[in-house]
């Protein structure tokens, strides 16, 4: 784990904490005051808790940093990786017992596409691909675009899966709306 890995990791562990002690101190409040209704007044009071905001800002750092670590990482790999055109041979189903329901069925599964390529030499090498989806985006027999290491082929991702880190940084910036729309209201908002 490099560096700013770590750091990411970090702040994604401090977001979880206060998250953890924002909702215990919701639940003691909730409990210690169960026997009056909740009225608009304590919702009021909650959603203009300076805390409310903070952790929605540690969530959003933690967010940010990370899907930005992944983004350089992705980046970094696509700079070194040679293309070429893969196909892929087989769809690996993944039957976890969180896609069982009560009875037993399967009612989902995510299938990870393995892919069947040859390098720049000439060697053919197989992967299976770290990010799987519930909706079989690929077939047997589809050609895809293979980023490779050429230093070490094993190491290979299919060109288009790299959306993660995408998705993680939009995730952080809609999480920092809320800390910005309070410090809105609270500082600079008319009343």
């Amino acid at each position: 784990m490099g560096p700013i890995e770590g750091a990411a990791f970090v702040v994604f562990l401090i977001a979880i904490l206060f998250a953890s002690v924002y909702f215990v101190t919701r639940a003691r409040w909730t409990m210690r005051n169960a026997t009056r209704s909740f009225t608009k007044d304590d919702t009021e009071r909650i959603r203009r808790n300076p805390y409310f905001a903070g952790i929605f800002f540690i969530l959003a750092l933690a967010l940010l940093s990370y899907g930005w670590y992944l983004g350089n990482q992705n980046s970094a790999f696509a700079a070194l990786a040679h293309k070429a055109t893969g196909q892929v041979i087989e769809l690996r189903i993944d039957l976890t017992p969180s896609s069982l329901d009560d009875y037993g069925n399967h009612i989902s599964s995510i299938s990870y596409p393995v892919v069947l390529f040859t390098t720049d030499k000439g060697q053919q090498f197989t992967f299976q691909s770290d990010i799987g989806d519930t909706s079989s985006q690929y077939k047997k027999g589809d050609a895809v675009e293979v980023l490779y290491d050429p230093s070490d082929p094993k190491n290979a991702r299919i060109a288009s899966q790299d959306s993660l880190s995408s998705l993680l940084f939009f995730l952080g910036l809609i999480f920092l709306i809320a800390p910005i729309v309070f410090v809105w209201k609270k500082f600079f908002a008319k009343p």
